[in-house]
Order: C-alpha cells, then structure tokens, then sequence
C-alpha cells in the first residue's frame, strides 16, 4: 500500500524516525494506528469495563480533582520536561541494545507509554 500524506504528517513521521524510537516510517504508523485502536476500544467501553481494566481509576480520578481543587498541583512544564528527558533516555536504551518500535508490535506489546489513560498507574 503506498499512502500520499501532507508534508506535516510526513515531518511528524520522520521526526519520530531520527528520534530512535522507531526504526521505520511503517514502525510509527502501526504504533500510531494500534494506539488509534486502543483510544477507540476504550472510548467505546463502559465505566464497569474500564474499572475492571483500570481498578480503582474512579477513586484515583477523585482524588486527582480534589488535590487540584486544593492547589496542590504541578507544573506543566516541569513536569513535561521530566517526560521528555525520560523518553530520551529511553530511546538512546533502544538505540544501545538495538530495541525497535518493530520489536514491539511483534510481540503485541502497546505504545501508550504513560500517554492518554497512563497505564503507569500514576
């Protein structure tokens, strides 16, 4: 299959090439589509499902609001740049052993990576 994609979705592509994370173009698009499956299937759960995959997420929410609400909370930024230097560390690991995106999706192994529903359990 030969896909035309705009220059912008091509860049983001190749940014995530060079980054080491992914060994191929292909590597980011099936990382991309298994993580798009992944956000459909649970935007199509109900509560009781995601409480059986996430246990106690409704708790953790609540508290997350009241922490919030209470001003204790984080910065953004700081908090970003910390996720940030975590995935370079990461990606120059999988540079040093040779681990690739590829690797990964052939073992089944999701992309979520403490993204959208962090599966940290943070």
């Amino acid at each position: 299959m030969n896909l035309s994609l705009p220059p912008k979705i091509q860049k983001l592509i190749d940014r995530r090439v060079k980054s080491g994370r992914y060994h191929s173009a292909q590597d980011v698009v099936t990382a991309a589509l298994v993580t798009l499956d992944q956000q459909e299937s649970l935007a199509g759960m109900s509560a009781a499902d995601l409480e059986t995959i996430y246990p106690g997420i409704k708790e953790k929410l609540a508290q997350g609001l009241a922490a919030a609400r209470a001003g204790d909370v984080s910065d953004g930024e700081a908090f970003f740049g910390e996720l940030e230097r975590e995935e370079r560390t990461l990606a120059t690991k999988r540079r040093m052993f040779g681990v690739h995106a590829s690797a990964y999706v052939a073992r089944g192994t999701t992309f979520d990576g403490g993204g959208a529903g962090d599966s940290r359990g943070k």
